[in-house]
């Protein structure tokens, strides 16, 4: 057992095994993996911080913050160069950002916004590449009450993501949702991205897909289950 001081909330481990990055609600918290344990070597300022997700190529650490996601640099980070965190994502009018996913191929940031009903879409590569900004924000999917946990396939093709209640719930002891959302509409037309969505028991908080993407294990917490769908 390692102590981490503050309020560790998420967690992200480089493909390697070296590092480890904790969020901890008003930071980040960079950890050096060893034979003898993991040892703090630096925090980075992200307020809100919460869930956190690294590119698949390995390069960017996205770590939910307020209405978006701060983005930093994995390898500036590491080796405790000045700046690690390059900018951050933005949502107009979002709120309670707590998970981040990123497509295969780094182009799009997903956030899911627990208080607002929503998903923000992101245009990571765009922001990596031109600076950030309010284009980088493409618009919001639509989701049940609280969204939560989100996954997205290896090919690349859906996203996953779980809501701890339905759209349109009007009581707080209801089901919740796990929805079925096109990437490729998620990048053109957000709000018109979710192609399908299925009761997930009592509130499904986080989701994790088999390595062949034929499986979706969702956690329902208020239903003490794990269910595989």
């Amino acid at each position: 057992m390692t102590p981490v001081p503050g309020q560790p909330f998420g967690v992200a481990v480089t493909a390697d095994g070296r590092w480890a990055f904790v969020s901890r609600v008003n930071s980040v918290a960079v950890l050096r993996i060893r034979a003898s344990g993991p040892v703090l070597t630096r925090s980075l300022p992200a307020p809100e911080a919460l869930g956190d997700t690294l590119t698949r190529d390995g390069r960017y650490l996205l770590v939910s913050s307020g209405s978006g996601a701060t983005v930093v640099s994995v390898a500036r980070a590491e080796d405790g160069q000045p700046d690690p965190v390059l900018g951050t994502l933005l949502a107009p009018s979002g709120q309670g950002a707590i998970e981040t996913a990123v497509s295969p191929d780094g182009q799009l940031a997903f956030v899911s916004l627990e208080n607002s009903q929503g998903i923000a879409v992101f245009r990571l590569a765009r922001a990596l590449s031109r600076g950030f900004g309010p284009a980088d924000f493409a618009g919001t999917i639509p989701a049940g009450v609280a969204p939560v946990g989100m996954a997205v396939s290896p090919d690349g093709r859906w996203l996953y993501a779980t809501s701890e209640l339905e759209r349109g719930a009007t009581s707080l002891n209801g089901p919740g949702m796990l929805s079925v959302i096109s990437v490729r509409r998620a990048s053109r037309t957000p709000d018109r991205s979710v192609v399908a969505t299925v009761t997930a028991g009592c509130s499904p908080v986080r989701v994790i897909l088999s390595p062949d993407g034929s499986t979706a294990w969702v956690t329902a917490r208020g239903s003490d289950a794990l269910l595989a769908f």
